[in-house]
């Protein structure tokens, strides 16, 4: 058209390519579609460096493996997204069977797995996870109580088990492959989030390829959750004493002082050296700077729990000390917003925004999938950190309801559906 000079092509840079709506015959390979579909869209480029591909992808791309395994637990998670984000019903049955295939699968590999098959149980139990979420999540609702439940304990014990196992394989079959890095990172997550206690000889992040900058942010993740699994139990017992305990009060001030040097070491962690308005021009550097401020806000979140039982605890009025600490955590509210806006217009190539903007924030049309993930725990986190101020809840709210719906992660719209947060 544009070639025969008589419509004349519209000026400025050419759209980048967006997700196709996808409408299948009956004689198309639907299987195949759907897999190819998640493959680009949902594990990210393959034609990219090592280095900027996306957690997934690399865990993929290194497990060598193949195994009826990967082939029944690929295709079930492939489907069922398929099925909710193009709302294609007809190929439920599909991603079921599958993913009854690959449970079966899953079943009798678990209690042989040898070295080679460490990276395809590990991800089998992801897809596996995926599918359940995608199919089962948003069903059950959300609140705090049944969070647990709601995040595959089941697969995350499972995951836990593999890891125990190439763990304990002989030396020279314990070179950590990606998709052991990748699968304790899910779980350090569901550890930070409170899914899980993390346990102790998963601590060691070295021990599971973590490296330099990675290893030392790694070390302030541990940190962060043994000071929450401190608080939580400390937390517990106030509630059920009947009085106050000096000895509960000397552990307060240990936790509060362990706080406070988490929360330094976090600000100086050179993972992160720019500041938001500066994460503008690349989505990865713009992820690091959102997955940053998570954790600012967990750190955060914690101090405000010790200065509470500390008010408790002590005679000496700590109300100030909360009020700021409060102040802080929406201030990083703020922050995470910048952050979350600055990784959305890099990945999408539009300039950064100079003022919040609450009618234009959507994740969808031109941010893919694979980067549209990048901010779901921070998101989750931030949601179920109280104390937030109501204009921050809503903006969040609103982005991960955008977000669940073109990722087609069940949870997510549960959370961003709940009156409860």
């Amino acid at each position: 058209m544009y070639a025969s000079k008589e419509v004349s092509r519209p000026k400025g840079a050419r759209a980048k390519a967006k997700p196709p709506v996808i409408t299948f015959g009956l004689s198309r390979d639907v299987l195949s579609e759907a897999i190819a579909y998640y493959m680009q869209y949902y594990l990210g480029p393959s034609n990219v460096p090592t280095a900027a591909m996306s957690d997934l992808r690399k865990a993929v791309l290194f497990t060598t493996h193949s195994t009826d395994l990967m082939e029944a637990a690929l295709p079930a998670a492939a489907l069922a997204v398929f099925e909710r984000v193009r709302c294609q019903r007809r190929v439920a049955r599909q991603a079921a069977a599958s993913y009854r295939r690959s449970l079966k699968a899953l079943q009798s590999a678990l209690p042989h797995v040898g070295e080679d098959g460490v990276g395809s149980c590990l991800l089998a139990i992801f897809f596996m996870a995926r599918y359940e979420d995608t199919v089962l999540g948003e069903c059950t609702g959300y609140n705090h109580e049944n969070a647990r439940s709601l995040q595959s304990q089941l697969h995350l014990n499972g995951a836990i088990a593999v890891l125990d196992r190439w763990k304990n394989m002989p030396a020279a079959a314990q070179k950590p492959i990606f998709p052991v890095t990748y699968a304790r990172r899910m779980l350090v997550k569901a550890a930070l989030s409170g899914q899980i206690d993390l346990p102790n000889w998963l601590e060691d992040g070295s021990t599971f390829g973590e490296q330099d900058l990675e290893l030392s942010l790694d070390g302030m993740l541990m940190r962060l959750i043994a000071l929450r699994k401190a608080v939580t139990s400390l937390r517990r017992a106030a509630s059920e004493a009947e009085e106050r305990s000096p000895a509960n009060l000397q552990a307060v001030e240990v936790l509060k002082r362990e706080a406070l040097s988490v929360e330094r070491a976090l600000r100086g962690c050179r993972y992160v050296c720019a500041k938001p308005a500066e994460f503008a021009h690349t989505g990865a550097e713009a992820a690091k700077g959102v997955r940053w401020y998570s954790y600012r806000m967990i750190a955060c979140h914690l101090r405000v729990q010790i200065l509470e039982l500390h008010h408790w605890h002590s005679s000496q009025g700590f109300c100030t000390q909360i009020i700021d600490a409060k102040r802080e955590l929406n201030a990083l509210a703020e922050s995470l917003w910048t952050a979350i806006m600055a990784h959305r217009d890099g990945c999408s190539g539009r300039d950064h925004p100079s003022a919040m903007d609450d009618s234009d924030m959507c994740f969808k049309g031109d941010v893919l999938p694979h980067d549209s993930e990048e901010v779901v725990f921070p998101l989750m986190i931030a949601l179920t950190t109280p104390y937030i101020d109501s204009r921050y809840i809503e903006l969040f709210k609103m982005t991960l309801q955008n977000i669940g719906q073109s990722t087609g992660y069940g949870l997510v719209l549960a959370i961003a559906s709940s009156s409860q947060v």
